[in-house]
């Protein structure tokens, strides 16, 4: 009898233990239960809002039928004669942020920046940077901030000449209510994607020169880097090339490429694949010789007066240029640093410039000296004058 129930307790325990492993088989198991390292390791697919699209370089936007897009940046260097004005759209999708960096002078050109912007889809301006107050660069703000929607304005904080214009530009942002930032060197903002970082002015600043207050901007997409530099003259550029910035493929010529606006060793560290000068008619010399010839012996130069807007279209890899007219024309053989002369200097420094320097114009007739030569002045102690920067022999 014993015997019967040792088998049958064996029995049901085998049946038990069979149902058990049956029953594991086939049934899932649960969340709780699944140790981490099992865990899929790809990120949900989502479609990204503005807020995530600022913090993606590239762009990627994956949607519900599973197209993609990219960020491309736009800048349009405007043709408004002896101003500057350049338009700058990112896009992704259907999304879009607007900012324009100066807005022309005032001889005819408020009606161009405009019917450019509203020719390029914008109904809000995100950002206006007026790099500083000189009517060149400022004369078309007020008409642009009567037509769009204005978020925010941008300016270096000094107010220059403190011409009619400007104060006019003034009063407009502060009847408008429009919050007013002054960035200075070491700040980086994202704009959709695009870092924009700040190099000039310093915090701080005190440059004798309004120019040199100049807000000066790269734009970076990926590999593809945009420079903005308003008028920087010498005292700007020797503070900037002291900055960390990444290799340029576009280059925005300061100071409509004035001798007053080139400083060689800022130009060889800037080293652009492309250069844009605007600049239209006028009485100056603008574009020098020296800065063409500079330019051109780095990679391609178009300028407004001759090829009329240019516009720079990039991706995060990638651009390409288009003009409104005329292809740039061949680089020319850069020329021959000049050494010859005349150069003048005063009795009373040991300074030597070009006839045509602003600091020349104020050496008084007898105290002025002529050297034949760059080699003469330095014989007799004589520096170049970094405003105008003349050769050394």
């Amino acid at each position: 009898m014993v015997a019967v129930k040792r088998i049958v307790t064996r029995l049901v325990t085998t049946v038990v233990l069979l149902i058990m492993l049956v029953l594991a088989a086939i049934l899932p198991s649960g969340c709780a239960s699944q140790p981490a390292s099992s865990k899929p390791k790809s990120a949900p697919v989502r479609q990204m809002s503005s807020a995530s699209n600022t913090s993606n370089p590239e762009g990627s936007n994956v949607v519900g039928d599973q197209s993609v897009t990219k960020t491309t940046l736009t800048a349009k260097f405007l043709d408004v004669g002896e101003a500057n004005s350049c338009i700058l759209k990112i896009s992704n999708g259907s999304q879009n942020f607007f900012a324009m960096v100066d807005t022309g002078g005032i001889k005819g050109t408020s009606s161009k920046v405009v019917s450019e912007l509203q020719g390029m889809g914008c109904s809000e301006l995100n950002v206006l940077v007026l790099t500083h107050p000189d009517a060149d660069h400022v004369g078309g703000a007020t008409a642009v901030m009567n037509t769009f929607k204005v978020d925010e304005v941008w300016d270096p904080g000094t107010d220059g000449s403190n011409s009619n214009t400007w104060q006019e530009v003034k009063s407009t942002i502060t009847a408008k209510g429009i919050p007013r930032k002054n960035p200075h060197s070491g700040e980086t903002y994202s704009w959709m994607g695009v870092q924009t970082e700040v190099l000039n002015p310093p915090a701080g600043a005190s440059y004798s020169e309004t120019n040199d207050w100049s807000l000066v901007l790269v734009e970076t997409l990926g590999s593809e880097d945009i420079m903005l530099t308003g008028d920087a003259q010498t005292a700007a550029q020797q503070f900037v090339i002291n900055e960390a910035f990444p290799d340029i493929e576009v280059f925005g010529v300061p100071h409509h490429g004035a001798n007053s606006g080139y400083y060689a060793p800022f130009f060889d560290k800037v080293h652009p694949v492309n250069s844009v000068i605007s600049v239209g008619p006028n009485s100056y010399g603008h574009p020098s010789e020296t800065v063409i010839n500079a330019l051109a012996a780095f990679g391609t130069v178009y300028r407004t007066d001759n090829n009329g807007d240019v516009t720079v279209t990039a991706d995060a890899s990638s651009l390409q240029i288009t003009t409104a007219k005329n292809a740039p024309s061949p680089n020319p053989t850069p020329a021959p640093t000049p050494t010859g002369g005349p150069f003048v200097g005063s009795k009373n420094s040991n300074v030597y410039h070009y006839p045509s320097c602003k600091y020349a114009q104020q050496i008084k007739p007898e105290n002025l000296v002529t050297f034949p030569t760059a080699q003469d002045a330095v014989n007799q102690g004589y520096h170049p004058c970094s405003y105008c920067n003349p050769p050394l022999p």
